[in-house]
């Protein structure tokens, strides 16, 4: 009996890995150390085989280590097919004799191996006896033709040889064939999509809440999720911030934001929610809720201008513009501290410490207006403005404001007087003129000129400011200023040199007063 073992031969392998239309060595990164390019020997047992890998899944297609992948996808590995190239032979030969060879075949890949052509070298000295299958003749070669080779499966070529002298021999196979690598990709996608439910109504001064849900229905992550709220005018926020940060939202993950807002207006309201993340996602919904209730408008009227002391008449009207009643109504209306408080309509109440008016009104109907009048007295100059406020249940204010401005004015009275009347000729008299502001304002710039007759003298003159003497008129210098209620005095003597009933003329000007104010005084003169 022939004894049967694995001994070393040498076994050159070609591979043709096809993948549509290309060749192996497109697919394949040669620069990866990880690919074995020659044949190496497996030691199992007391026998050895010979074994040409093809590129296995360890690699797979086109994937080059160093380059990105892209996103979205996943490279889950490749099958490519793995034929291995065995010699079965005797221990030793017989000079003259047949010894039988077996060449085997052996898929070890997950894919078919196609196209396979085993062309042998004999070693010199051998005569080739036959083989099964039969090989083809090509030249003074043999060439066997394998179409196809499973997954897993082996063929064997029995091929009979006889030596013809004696030494050592080495025989190799030439071994071609063809092969697919296929892999399988997971391209995935991830997606976006904001869903929002809010109330369709709600009552002015209430809050309206909605409920926000960001999902990601599609197949891969979506990451740095974030939710952009915009209110319109109307709703106002009670979080601080118009941003939610939702993180990583995995493939069928979903997670409801809680966005509350206090209704503040009438009329329908659209609120926008955009959901943003990486790769360019977004989505955005929207939700509209009608604002309803009751709505008060207050407006305010009265004298844009008063001058002191004298009295001022205001009006409030109150009027309910929503769409339902507004209950329990307060009004009241700030009076300023340079203004005093006459009385007011409506049964309104005066608060002297607060120097506030106060109306309780009740209910409001839908439309109905309410109407309350005060009076007022100005008691200094400026500038005052007048705050008027209107409160209601659920929260509901309106107010209005309206400014009064306030002057003062100087009124000038102008007395003169003689100290002795009537007087002797060449004796001297004394005219007293007293300036007095009887207005609410400086009484500025005054100036006072004073003229006698031809047959009177002025001698002599005193006051707040130095006086000018020219013939028969004196002019006194201007007075800066003449606080209201103060007054100023002049003094002049005055001698007489004919008998006769002589008129002293004083004239008095200010800053303020378009024209001066006169006065006359008669003084009798006589003769002894």
């Amino acid at each position: 009996m022939i004894r049967r073992v694995w001994i070393s031969t040498w076994v050159i392998l070609g591979c043709l890995i096809a993948a549509g239309p290309s060749h192996a060595q497109d697919l394949i990164d040669f620069d990866n150390p990880r690919i074995s390019r020659a044949p190496h020997r497996e030691v199992g047992g007391d026998a050895e085989r010979v074994v040409i890998p093809a590129p296995g899944p360890e690699i797979g297609i086109n994937v080059n280590p160093n380059r990105p992948v892209p996103p979205y996808s996943s490279f889950l590995g490749s099958e490519t097919g793995n034929l291995t190239v065995d010699w079965v032979v005797p221990q030793s030969f017989i000079v003259g004799q047949n010894a039988d060879f077996e060449l085997v075949l052996r898929n070890n890949g997950p894919v078919a191996v196609d196209n396979i052509e085993v062309r042998p070298v004999l070693p010199r000295g051998f005569n080739f006896i036959k083989s099964t299958p039969q090989a083809m003749k090509v030249g003074e070669q043999r060439l066997w033709k394998i179409d196809q080779l499973d997954p897993q499966k082996e063929i064997r070529i029995q091929i009979r040889l006889q030596p013809q002298q004696v030494g050592d021999a080495r025989t190799h196979a030439r071994v071609t064939f063809s092969t697919t690598s296929s892999t399988n990709l997971q391209v995935v996608e991830p997606m976006l999509k904001v869903e929002a439910e809010g109330p369709p109504m709600a009552i002015v001064g209430n809050q309206a809440v909605f409920n926000v849900t960001v999902s990601n229905p599609g197949t891969g992550k979506a990451e740095n999720v974030d939710l952009d709220v915009l209110l319109p005018e109307g709703l106002v926020r009670t979080a601080k911030s118009n941003t939610y940060g939702l993180g990583t939202l995995n493939p069928d993950e979903s997670r409801t934001i809680r966005v509350v807002a206090t209704v503040a207006k009438l009329g329908d309201m659209q609120s926008i929610f955009t959901a943003t993340a990486d790769h360019n996602l977004r989505d955005e919904a929207r939700s509209t809720v009608t604002g309803q209730g009751a709505m008060l408008e207050v407006d305010l009227s009265g004298p844009d201008f008063r001058y002191v002391n004298r009295p001022a008449s205001y009006v409030a009207r109150i009027k309910n513009s929503g769409t339902t009643t507004a209950e329990n109504v307060h009004f009241r209306c700030s009076v300023p501290k340079p203004f005093a408080f006459l009385g007011a309509e409506s049964r309104g109440s005066f608060d002297a410490a607060s120097k506030t008016i106060n109306w309780y009104l009740g209910r409001i109907e839908v439309g109905e207006v309410i109407e309350v009048g005060f009076n007022l007295r100005a008691l200094a100059p400026g500038e005052f403005p007048l705050l008027a406020q209107a409160e209601a249940e659920r929260g509901l204010s309106s107010e209005d404001r309206h400014l009064t401005k306030v002057a003062g004015i100087a009124a000038i009275l102008l007395e003169v007087v003689d100290v002795d009347d009537p007087v002797e000729v060449g004796a001297e008299t004394m005219y007293e003129i007293l300036v007095t502001n009887q207005g609410t304002e400086f009484a500025k710039g005054i100036r006072i000129h004073a003229k006698v007759p031809n047959d009177m003298v002025i001698t002599d003159s005193e006051g707040p400011t130095l006086g000018h003497i020219d013939g028969s008129t004196i002019e006194f210098d201007s007075l800066a200023r003449l606080a209201p209620r103060a007054d100023a005095i002049y003094r002049l003597k005055v001698k007489g040199n004919a008998p006769g009933d002589f008129r002293i003329e004083v004239e008095a000007s200010a800053d303020a007063l378009a024209s001066p104010v006169t006065e006359l005084e008669s003084t009798k003169v006589y003769q002894d």
